[in-house]
């Protein structure tokens, strides 16, 4: 027995091994040739100014949604589920038709 047979490094073995290489790319990406063109910074102008501020509407509205269901589960567990139902109802009646209405406007500016 041969000691490359005993350590692992046969002839046949050395035979079927292939080598993981990757092709080096020809072309620049294209991010990089937009990158070269318009500098870093690819969203510019009106339409990423309209969706940094809706972005910023969403998250607020998530939030005070959040803030008013805690609200209501307090009135609740104390015992004031008339008034739950009742800030609820106002809730749908007021905010969320704006909110519908939000979607709808941008929506068309798009």
């Amino acid at each position: 027995m041969k000691y490359r047979d005993i350590i692992g490094f046969s002839v046949k073995k050395q035979k079927f091994v292939k080598k993981n290489t990757i092709p080096e790319p020809v072309e620049p990406p294209i991010t990089e040739l937009l990158k070269e063109e318009f500098g870093d910074i690819i969203s510019e102008g009106p339409a990423a100014d309209y969706a940094k501020e809706y972005q910023k509407v969403k998250h607020t509205y998530a939030q005070f949604w959040d803030a008013v269901q805690d609200f209501e589960s307090l009135l609740k567990n104390k015992g004031l589920g008339r008034h739950a139902k009742d800030l609820d109802r106002q809730w749908r009646g007021g905010a969320e038709k704006f909110y519908k209405f939000f979607f709808k406007m941008m929506g068309k500016l798009q």
